[in-house]
């Protein structure tokens, strides 16, 4: 006899979803947490990190607002309480989810987890040890930021969430990587004032995306002053008379940049160090958990979910692979999570949006395909409130008309790419999407254009 039916171990968006749905579905569950229930996205990445992006987007409004006829005066940056409000949004929703645990029944276990064998589980806190059991444990530990080889650690080269716990605006900082992370920070820190060097060692920055997408958000950060470096490699970074020396190599050329901090922002590997792994039998492979499609790892009862698996390292995704595994326990015959819809944002300005295929994936796998393209300068609602930059991207495949995949650079493309999500998830055609009726004057009239752009069928260009 077991102790729980199910053990969560991790409280981030993989591991709360899954503990809650499961007690739902009749089950006994406990989740095992050694910081503030949430995990790192809700306490140190998507949510402290959007409230920042908040406060900055009104700053940046404001410091915009005489061409919309507004004299608002001289806007004032405050950080420590930037910093204080983003803080109080994490702890809020932390709160939040103690609060649903105990209205659905989830015993929390605070303390660091370590497996012992397949069905039992060491429990450290303070000086205290003990022992609980369960009949299946689910993984749901994350990932942590990945670091540069050979580089000596320094308080002033950061990680994200250090980045977070800042108390003064640097007054400069050298970001090492150009994903979601890195070009976030570089948008928060240079619209308050710090300079801003973004170093890539890809071609492009975001190289996830398109390179038309890429352009765009390059071309605006470019305007406000960030220094880009694309097709650069990082080889050491020394303290030099209080700053931080990052010496470089640019397109075969040998040069050296320096700053106050140092940002390291080039992914993440598997949080698994102490779990145990080894111990109970479960396998991993270049930083992350193996697991089959059913999110089993090698030991039959034990799954593991989210980025402690492996890409895409996003908090939506952790949960539907929790869902998914919890109803499986369950009893039930989920969907499994469809990979090919899923979208991934980027909150900078402008805002980045993306859903199944990039041009770049459909080439290569030999796709040929319709492309449409419309811009948010030719949208009356776009104009009427000055967003005009940035662009609706779609993708049919030539082959049965199907929609296959969507991109969008601009105000509230966040917002707006969830047409695109249900549009391919459920697989839908061209005739399915071309007379869908939208309302003027929205934004989201862009994605319609694009669709009919296709085609070759749109009017407002």
């Amino acid at each position: 006899m077991y102790d729980y039916d199910v053990i969560v171990i991790g409280s981030g968006p993989g591991g709360y979803v899954s503990a809650i749905k499961g007690a739902r579905l009749g089950l006994k569950v406990a989740c095992i947490e050694k910081d503030e229930l949430g995990g790192i996205c809700l306490n140190w990445g998507c949510i402290p990190t959007k409230a920042i992006i908040k406060s900055v987007d009104m700053y940046n409004e404001l410091k915009s607002a005489k061409r919309f006829g507004l004299n608002p005066g001289n806007a004032e940056v405050n950080f420590a309480e930037i910093i204080k409000r983003s803080r109080m949004a994490a702890k809020k929703l932390s709160k939040g989810v103690e609060f649903l645990f105990k209205k659905y029944g989830v015993t929390r276990i605070k303390g660091k987890a370590k497996l012992v064998n397949d069905h039992t589980i060491e429990i450290s806190e303070s000086e205290r040890i003990r022992n609980v059991t369960a009949k299946n444990i689910i993984i749901a530990t994350g990932g942590i930021p990945a670091s540069l080889p050979k580089i000596s650690p320094d308080t002033d080269i950061l990680s994200s969430k250090q980045a977070l716990s800042l108390h003064e605006l640097p007054e400069s900082i050298i970001i090492i990587g150009s994903g979601a992370i890195g070009v976030e920070f570089a948008y928060i820190l240079s619209s308050l004032g710090t300079k801003v060097y973004l170093i890539e060692l890809l071609p492009e920055i975001i190289p996830m995306m398109d390179g038309d997408v890429s352009q765009e958000l390059a071309n605006q950060f470019k305007k406000v002053g960030i220094k880009i470096f694309t097709g650069t490699r990082v080889n050491d970074i020394q303290k030099v008379k209080g700053k931080l020396d990052v010496k470089m190599t640019v397109n075969g050329q040998e040069k050296t940049i320096s700053s106050e901090k140092v940002l390291i922002s080039i992914g993440v590997k598997g949080n698994y160090n102490g779990l145990g792994l080894e111990q109970a039998g479960v396998e991993t492979d270049n930083g992350f958990i193996k697991v089959d499609n059913e999110y089993k790892t090698s030991v039959p009862n034990i799954y593991a979910i989210g980025d402690v698996i492996g890409p895409p390292a996003l908090a939506h995704v952790a949960s539907h692979e929790g869902l998914f595994v919890i109803e499986k326990l369950a009893g039930g015959n989920p969907e499994p999570v469809n990979y090919g819809a899923i979208p991934s944002v980027i909150y900078t300005k402008p805002q980045i949006a993306s859903v199944g295929l990039t041009e770049k994936e459909a080439q290569k796998r030999g796709i040929e395909y319709h492309l449409g393209k419309f811009p948010f300068s030719a949208n009356g609602k776009c104009v009427a409130s000055g967003d005009i930059y940035g662009f609706v991207k779609v993708l049919f495949d030539k082959k049965d008309d199907s929609i296959i995949g969507a991109q969008i650079v601009g105000h509230e493309a966040s917002e707006l790419i969830h047409v695109f999500v249900s549009a391919i998830n459920m697989r839908l055609k061209y005739k399915n999407l071309k007379d869908l009726v939208f309302a003027h004057p929205t934004a989201s009239e862009a994605i319609h254009e694009a669709i009919l752009a296709s085609f070759n069928e749109q009017i407002h260009i």
